[in-house]
């Protein structure tokens, strides 16, 4: 998981100033968290195709091609796509998560089922 942090100042001498960029800082905060979802989201549509292994899905009840390791993971249903969310948390604090069920599994491996664990703050 990767952390990325953005810490203001909240001591300025300056409380003038404070007050005029805090709104813009928040806004562009909020556009690169945006962003990052997006870019998360375009990952996974341009997976490439056709180097996973093949297997039998008990939860399609068909074939499916498992995403080559180290690549974005293909797409299934969409689910996890879809799932990926972006939100401010508190003053100049956004996250990127997805919220699918299994995406610990996706990004930790097998048997690690942590909802929303796949997280960028």
């Amino acid at each position: 998981m990767t952390t990325v942090a953005v810490k203001i100042n909240k001591k300025s001498k300056i409380p003038l100033l404070r007050r005029i960029f805090q709104g813009r800082i928040e806004k562009l905060l909020g556009e690169a968290a945006k962003r990052g979802r997006e870019i998360a989201q375009e990952s996974i549509e341009k997976s490439p195709v056709g180097s996973g292994r093949i297997y039998f899905s008990p939860r399609t009840q068909r074939l499916q091609e498992a995403s080559i390791p180290g690549k974005s993971p293909r797409i299934d249903s969409g689910e996890l796509r879809d799932k990926i969310k972006d939100r401010k948390i508190s003053n100049n604090k956004f996250v990127i998560e997805s919220l699918a069920d299994y995406s610990g599994a996706l990004e930790f491996g097998q048997g690690t089922n942590l909802r929303g664990a796949c997280r960028i703050i």
